[in-house]
């Protein structure tokens, strides 16, 4: 087979999988809960990362790195959005700051989960049979593990 052909017949795969697998369908749904699972995941990090590290200089040296890569308006949305998360998260009695943080570990799992979704996918990994509600919080927990670790 020669090299043209060998670029036909890849781009004839490539096509058909494009086709197939609607890999930009997975694609916006990934982007739509990445948008909406950004301030949760980062302020659960925040909270993690207050138990080893001042998180006070943390925020400050994301903030200037992302106002360096997105601009200022963008830092400052951050900044301001992660703000009012914690503010929110923490602001009343130990039952509502408990709901608030598992609210914010469930949007943020979501991404996690369509990430996973995609993957499984695009990579045809089989669906396994119908899991209880325990192995269901026990993938996603990995799942976030991963994505954070």
């Amino acid at each position: 087979m020669s090299k043209s052909e060998s670029v036909v017949k890849f781009l004839k795969e490539l096509y058909h999988i494009w086709i197939t697998e609607r890999p930009s369908t997975l694609a916006a749904a990934l982007a739509y809960y990445s948008l909406f699972s950004f301030a949760p995941v980062i302020f659960i990090a925040f909270s993690i990362a207050s138990f080893f590290i001042d998180v006070q200089a943390l925020v400050g040296e994301i903030i200037k790195r992302v106002e360096n890569t997105l601009g200022a308006e963008a830092a400052q949305f951050i900044q301001e959005t992660v703000l009012s998360i914690s503010q929110t998260a923490t602001g009343g009695s130990t039952l509502t700051t408990l709901i608030g943080y598992l609210a914010l570990i469930f949007a943020a799992s979501m991404l996690f989960f369509q990430l996973q979704y995609a993957l499984n996918t695009i990579w045809k990994v089989p669906v396994a049979e119908k899991q209880g509600t325990l192995a269901l919080i026990k993938s996603r927990f990995m799942a976030f593990l991963m994505v954070i670790g």
